[in-house]
């Protein structure tokens, strides 16, 4: 083996390595939504309208990619089964019309954080029983929107 077959080996490991990488950094440039969702939050003063011990969720939403992207729609999905749930299969979806304090669509920039508190609903406490409860966000880049699964 001479020099020269030791350097275009070098050089064909070191040019297969550079498109990998840029394969994989195409790959990742997107946003990523991690969501997080606290059941069973109690205010500190009641709002009007509202039981005394009515309870709300609270779900927060962080992009932790590499660009921004505009969140479009909350939903908490309901199923009947753990095999329902794999399959999205969805028995029932509620639709958070106005998420408070700060309604959608909303633009979340790069390492920015997003959350909202529901209205108390009888159907999400029964979900919450069965543990078969997710959120769902829907932002401009995914068709099906970023699941969470809900537990007490």
């Amino acid at each position: 083996m001479t020099a020269t077959d030791v350097a275009a080996w070098i050089g064909a490991a070191t040019g297969t390595t550079s498109i990998l990488w840029d394969v994989f950094k195409y790959v990742r440039a997107c946003p990523h939504l991690r969501i997080g969702a606290n059941p069973n939050m109690t205010p500190q003063t009641p709002r009007p309208g509202f039981p005394d011990d009515a309870t709300w969720t609270l779900v927060r939403v962080a992009n932790v990619g590499s660009t921004k992207t505009t969140l479009m729609t909350l939903s908490f999905e309901i199923y009947h089964s753990p095999w329902a749930a794999w399959r999205r299969k969805t028995t029932e979806r509620l639709a958070v019309l106005q998420p408070w304090p700060v309604s959608l669509p909303r633009l979340l920039d790069v390492g920015e954080e997003w959350s909202s508190v529901t209205n108390p609903d009888v159907r999400i406490d029964a979900a919450l029983e069965k543990g078969l409860l997710y959120v769902n966000v829907e932002d401009s880049h995914r068709p099906k929107g970023t699941r969470f699964r809900v537990r007490r």
